[in-house]
């Protein structure tokens, strides 16, 4: 490696068992509440548009992005 160039590193070392556990139990907890938040933004808007006799067609797409390992 050059001397201008440095590496990165996250983890030198790879995460136990309980901390990969924990780390994906806040992932998990984190992305449930936002879909929840995102289904009664949706209910509100189609409610609203319901009420004001629009058209309204919106959806919610799951992306997921795990980083490689």
């Amino acid at each position: 490696m050059s001397p201008g160039i440095k590496a990165l590193v996250r983890f030198p070392t790879l995460p136990t068992p309980n901390e990969a556990a924990a780390e994906r139990k806040c992932d998990l907890t984190f992305g449930n509440q936002t879909f929840r938040r995102l289904g009664h933004a949706l209910e509100a808007r189609r409610l609203c548009a319901e009420l004001l006799d629009l058209s309204r067609d919106d959806q919610i797409y799951r992306l997921s992005y795990r980083p490689s390992r």
